[in-house]
């Protein structure tokens, strides 16, 4: 997405954008380091690095989540393109909303493929209410999605002289596979970040007010963040609490009350499945298709421009 037309009111002397990687930070020294082999000092640094799937580890790569790494999308999707295209046969490890959108997707576009959705829980989206995966089982199933649930993905092999997979799972069964796209959970984009600011999980170690302690310059926005929902919801309020720290130092209010991060007061997720609605809660609610289709139908494209400006 381009970017840059969101900043065009701010003069070069308050704005610039840097198309370039990042491979390390210092935070004693306040310097970031890029694949431009480039170092820029900061005062306040936020990170926002998000997470991958496993899917985009794989080979081919399919870029569900897409990691920082420099690879140039316009290869990559439509290498993904064909993969899924020429396969008769996909298994999608995974039964959260990353597997459920991508399964369901494919059987859309694809309706006379096989495909075979494994996940080691009994039910979808397990952190979902009951009825949420019910409905989401439903949905699948109508799409005509194989849905083995209670078992997980012991190994994958690639049989060079069949050109296919052999996907052993724990319960002692196995499937032959054209494609296998293992969507199980999210890993954070921490490459760049030195060890001892990281959790054991990897992801980025802050207090609520969402900076890090010991360096109160740095701050955090999003999936990396260490303990917090993956939830595309949460970011306005975060990066509000980011916000706000940042001004009170800019503006030398050393004893003001810090921004901290509430939770918030309706939690929820949505997870489209198909073009014509999908399942979700919100709150204690699970909402109807139309309301799925109205709020990401369209897997917040549309709402990009909100997501990155001031509206």
């Amino acid at each position: 997405m381009p970017i840059e037309k969101l900043f065009k009111k701010y003069s070069e002397s308050q704005f610039e954008f840097v198309h370039a990687t990042v491979t390390n930070f210092d935070p004693e020294g306040k310097t970031v380091f890029t694949d431009d082999n480039r170092v820029r000092g900061y005062d306040h640094l936020v990170i926002a690095s998000g997470t991958h799937t496993k899917a985009v580890l794989a080979d081919p790569c399919i870029p569900v989540k897409h990691s920082i790494a420099n690879e140039d999308l316009r290869e990559t999707i439509p290498k993904a393109q064909k993969a899924i295209a020429d396969a008769l046969r996909i298994v999608v490890a995974g039964g959260g909303p990353v597997g459920i959108e991508m399964a369901s997707e494919i059987a859309e576009q694809y309706p006379s493929k096989t495909i075979h959705m494994v996940f080691a829980s009994f039910r979808l989206i397990d952190n979902l209410k009951e009825a949420a995966s019910i409905q989401a089982g439903q949905k699948l199933n109508k799409l005509g999605i194989v849905v083995k649930s209670g078992t997980k993905v012991k190994s994958s092999t690639y049989n060079e002289a069949n050109q296919d997979w052999t996907i052993a799972l724990e319960d002692g069964t196995s499937i032959e596979a054209d494609l296998y796209i293992p969507a199980v959970g999210v890993l954070p984009n921490n490459s760049f970040i030195p060890k001892f600011l990281l959790s054991k999980t990897g992801y980025l170690k802050t207090n609520s007010s969402l900076y890090i302690p010991t360096y109160p310059s740095v701050h955090a926005i999003g999936d990396i963040i260490d303990g917090q929902p993956k939830l595309a919801a949460l970011i306005k309020a975060q990066t509000a609490v980011v916000a706000k720290n940042i001004m009170m130092d800019v503006e030398g209010r050393d004893g003001g009350k810090r921004g901290v991060l509430k939770k918030p007061m309706l939690e929820g997720m949505i997870v489209p499945i198909g073009k014509d609605g999908g399942t979700g809660q919100i709150g204690g609610f699970v909402p109807w298709n139309w309301m799925v289709t109205w709020m990401k139908g369209d897997y917040f494209l549309s709402k990009t421009d909100m997501f990155v400006s001031e509206k």
